[in-house]
């Protein structure tokens, strides 16, 4: 749910993409849209960000909806941070590999953040990214094929202040707080 706690979304990503989000009070659908997937929350406030063929577009009961990032944009798994002022994520290039980044939600600005292929981006903090390294594939030309490249294990994190990659002890994550403030 959103971090106001008034509004729910839900996506359908296997059969169909499609975005749909209700009203907890009524349970009343206030927005549905039939092109979306890889949705998430911000961490602030009430906007659903979600990917369409058109970018990242979000959500909001007061702004409505808008184009956040131009097409040619496809994040998947993102995550946002505790603050509400980034979401991590990863897209993926040609053979298959997993890139980190975040986008700055107060000027739609994407930056990966590793040119190495690293696999589940998220939050720690609100400016401290983990991930985890892939593996080479073994398929032609080093493509990865159906299936996704195996994580290393190799944990990581970056620092978006300071813009460094280090290696990380922390060898799990499961998710951050605070989630709303």
């Amino acid at each position: 749910g959103s971090a106001a706690g008034k509004t729910d979304a839900f996506e359908e990503t296997f059969t169909a993409t499609q975005v749909q989000i209700v009203r907890l009070s009524d349970h009343k659908l206030v927005y549905s849209r039939t092109e979306g997937t890889m949705a998430v929350w911000a961490r602030t406030g009430a906007t659903l960000y979600y990917r369409t063929t058109s970018g990242v577009s979000s959500w909001d009961a007061s702004l409505g909806t808008h184009l956040v990032i131009a097409q040619g944009f496809g994040w998947i798994h993102p995550w946002p941070g505790a603050d509400g002022k980034r979401i991590a994520y990863v897209d993926v290039d040609s053979k298959g590999y997993h890139f980190p980044g975040y986008v700055q939600l107060s000027d739609s600005q994407a930056f990966r953040v590793s040119s190495r292929p690293r696999t589940r981006a998220v939050f720690l903090t609100p400016t401290l990214m983990w991930y985890r390294a892939e593996a080479t594939c073994s398929g032609p030309n080093g493509a990865c094929g159906l299936g996704e490249p195996t994580a290393t294990g190799k944990p990581y994190i970056y620092d978006v202040i300071a813009r460094t990659e280090s290696v990380s002890i922390i060898t799990a994550f499961f998710d951050s707080w605070p989630h709303s403030p």
